[in-house]
């Protein structure tokens, strides 16, 4: 019976351990591959364990938020119907903060040193057509994280991982210099 309480105690703190949750933001002013975008939102979803998970799709004012397994699928298909409209940064920080303190409670850190009591995974997703277009991006997501108190000058806090989806337009030499200015930030970029 001992040996029983002890297996099922390890096994409630080892689920605990490892538990995570997953902030998927979507730019829905340029997108041009719906379906690919789609896709790398379910397999962002699927890769997290399907642990507690928000997607965040930006649309002008009234941003689409979705954290139902369920109906995942067909809630992201709402993608084909929104008129695109560029995001507006300042406001969508702001929601972007309200609904990270609704669904994470406890996600805002006290200070660099602190480490996050889960794991965060953040990603966001952008289908950009211009390079030019990379520094709005790169602003959006600093603040978001600057804002909630993620990010601080020496780096992101402990439990925090953040990465970009950029689609496959760019040049090479476009790929690198995006890329080297964001592992410098500790973000991860991947091309899709």
């Amino acid at each position: 019976m001992r040996y029983l309480l002890t297996m099922v105690f390890l096994l409630q703190f080892g689920v605990n351990l490892h538990a995570s949750k997953t902030f998927i933001y979507i730019d829905n002013s340029n997108i041009r591959d719906i379906d690919k975008v789609i896709k790398q939102t379910e397999d962002i979803i699927r890769a997290s364990n399907y642990d507690n998970f928000i997607v965040y799709i930006s649309n002008d004012k009234s941003p689409i938020i979705l954290n139902s397994l369920e109906s995942l699928s067909q809630d992201l298909k709402q993608l084909y119907s929104i008129s695109p409209s560029s995001p507006q940064v300042l406001f969508e920080v702001n929601m972007i903060s309200e609904t990270l303190e609704t669904y994470f409670p406890d996600i805002q850190s006290r200070n660099y040193d602190s480490t996050l009591s889960e794991e965060i995974n953040m990603y966001f997703i952008f289908d950009l057509t211009h390079s030019i277009e990379y520094d709005q991006t790169k602003t959006l997501i600093n603040k978001v994280l600057l804002s909630n108190r993620l990010k601080f000058e020496p780096g992101l806090v402990k439990g925090l991982n953040v990465t970009a989806y950029y689609n496959d337009n760019f040049k090479q030499e476009e790929k690198s210099i995006i890329s080297n200015i964001y592992k410098k930030q500790g973000y991860e970029i991947i091309f899709f």
